[in-house]
């Protein structure tokens, strides 16, 4: 009788043991669905082939907005030609704001860019057809 009284606390620690194990496996090896390196995967040689227009935000806000309406009326005539030989670089120093990035952002969602690629202080944008 004893022997039974001792097994159910037994197989209870033993399941909550079990369980606990893995949940913390699948929390340690879990992955986005999209990671980064997706992106080069899906477009290996995406920058030998193309011709970047080098874009690069400082933090000025003047000179800021008038690099992004530059942007935008490339990145509009790349998509409208079709373009698949050039693209836009854009690119971010230290003193630029986070507001220039959403800004970027914003426009390749308005444009309905398909391809575009970020990197750590980057984002490559090119026309795929």
């Amino acid at each position: 009788m004893k022997k039974n009284l001792f097994l159910l606390p037994t197989l209870s620690a033993g399941f909550f043991v079990l369980i606990s194990i893995t949940c913390l496996w699948e929390f340690y090896n879990w992955r986005p669905k999209r990671l980064r390196f997706i992106d080069y995967i899906s477009f290996p040689n995406f920058h030998v082939k193309r011709d970047f227009i080098d874009i690069h935000f400082t933090g000025d806000e003047e000179k800021d907005a008038i690099k992004f309406s530059f942007a935008q009326l490339s990145v509009q005539e790349i998509i409208e030609n079709a373009d698949t030989l050039h693209g836009v670089h854009f690119s971010y120093g230290d003193s630029s704001t986070y507001q220039s990035l959403i800004h970027t952002f914003d426009l390749l969602y308005a444009a309905r860019a398909q391809c575009y690629q970020c990197d750590h202080a980057e984002i490559w944008f090119f026309y795929c057809p």
